[in-house]
C-alpha cells in the first residue's frame, strides 16, 4: 500500500476555487515554453489577448521601508529563505539577496490587439475574473502535458463562461 500512498500524496494536485498561482510572473518571465504556451491558449480561447508579458520596476530600500507591513513580509519572507512575495493578482517582488538591496516588483501585463490593429497593454489585475481565473489554471494545463500526475480543479467552471470552461 505504500506505493499508492505516496501516490496520492504526492501525484494529486488539487486546486481550490480561489487558487492562484502565486509567482505566475516568475514562470512566465523565465519560461519562454510557457509563455508562448499561456498567450497562445489565451488568444484561441477568444480572451481577446494577443500576449502576456512582465514589466520589472526596481524599488530601492528606502522606499520599500516607508511601508511598513511590506518590509515587515518581506523580511518574514527571507527569513523563510523565499525569493519572493506575492503583492497582487500578477505582481510579486523578487527579493535582493543582498541587505539593504531593495526589489524588484515584477507585473503581469496583458496585450489586446484592437480591430483597428492597435495594441493596447493593460494590468493584469484590469481583466475579467474568468480571465485571470484561466491564466492562473494554465500552469497546471502546461504541467500535465509533459509530466504524469492528476490536477482535481475545484469548481473549474468558477466565473468563466460555459464555452470557455469546456474547451478547457
Amino acid at each position: 500500500l505504500g506505493a499508492a500512498v505516496r501516490w496520492f500524496a504526492a501525484g494529486i494536485t488539487v486546486i481550490e476555487p480561489e487558487s492562484r498561482f502565486g509567482p505566475l510572473a516568475g514562470l512566465l518571465e523565465a519560461n519562454d515554453g510557457f509563455r508562448e504556451f499561456a498567450s497562445g491558449f489565451l488568444a484561441k480561447a477568444g480572451t481577446g489577448i494577443a500576449r502576456l508579458k512582465v514589466d520589472s520596476t526596481r524599488m530601492e530600500q528606502d522606499t520599500l521601508a516607508r511601508i511598513p507591513l511590506l518590509a515587515s513580509d518581506m523580511d518574514r519572507a527571507k527569513a523563510k529563505g523565499h525569493d519572493r512575495l506575492p503583492v497582487g493578482d500578477g505582481q510579486e517582488f523578487v527579493l535582493s539577496k543582498d541587505p539593504g538591496e531593495g526589489a524588484t516588483l515584477k507585473s503581469i501585463e496583458v496585450e489586446h490587439v484592437g480591430v483597428d490593429g492597435s495594441q493596447v497593454t493593460m494590468p493584469f489585475h484590469e481583466q475579467s475574473d474568468g480571465t485571470r481565473r484561466l491564466t492562473h489554471l494554465l500552469p497546471a494545463m502546461h504541467t500535465a502535458r509533459s509530466a504524469p500526475g492528476l490536477f482535481v480543479i475545484d469548481e473549474i467552471d468558477r466565473s468563466l463562461h460555459p464555452l470557455l470552461a469546456k474547451g478547457f
